[in-house]
């Protein structure tokens, strides 16, 4: 069934961390479009933006199954493991690494429309991740690489900076992860 639908459902890849490929925020999206879509979980926990790090999402399984997947659309959801007390020193190679990812993906051979997403907040500083730091530091630099790469921006990070859905402090419950879903629906369908 897939296959006979290929070229006429729109193909949609969820790129991220951890969040997104534990959270099944994707699964709901799927459900919520219904059949035009094919909706892809391309989440790799540990992943980070920048180059300089232990697990560069740019170099993940996940991104060269995303780019098998021949999306015509792509969610790329970073920048959570990129928020640790060191960042300041790394926002330029941050920016530039998360433009060269957008430019990579862009660059498919199915030539998809990206999206990028301010990530949900972080609630406490466990997990090494620090919460001011990716409110003050991370957010307004992916807010940089929309502008200077000309990407819609969708914003799941000011729908739950007020509510604690997450059950380690980074990680959605349920709960967020519907919220996540229904943002990112609201963008897919509305372009």
């Amino acid at each position: 069934m897939i296959e006979k639908n290929f070229k006429t459902q729109i193909r949609v890849a969820c790129l991220g961390d951890s969040i997104t490929e534990l959270s099944g925020y994707p699964h709901m999206v799927s459900k919520r479009l219904g059949n035009n879509y094919v909706v892809g979980n391309f989440g790799a926990c540990g992943t980070s933006v920048l180059l300089d790090s232990e697990s560069p999402y740019i170099y993940s399984e996940a991104l060269s199954q995303a780019k098998k997947f021949h999306p015509d659309i792509a969610i790329i959801m970073l920048g959570t493991n990129d928020a640790i007390c060191s960042f300041e020193q790394n926002e330029l190679a941050f920016i530039d690494d998360y433009l060269m990812l957008v430019v990579n993906v862009q660059s498919f051979d199915s030539k998809p429309v990206v999206w990028i997403v301010k990530p949900p907040p972080i609630f406490g500083d466990g997990m090494w991740l620090n919460s001011t730091v990716l409110s003050y530091k991370v957010i307004p630099a992916i807010m940089k690489v929309a502008t200077r790469a000309n990407l819609q921006v969708i914003d799941v990070y000011s729908a739950l900076d007020n509510v604690c859905f997450f059950n380690d402090g980074v990680h959605p419950n349920c709960e967020a992860a519907k919220v996540i879903a229904e943002i990112v629906c609201q963008a897919i369908v509305s372009r």
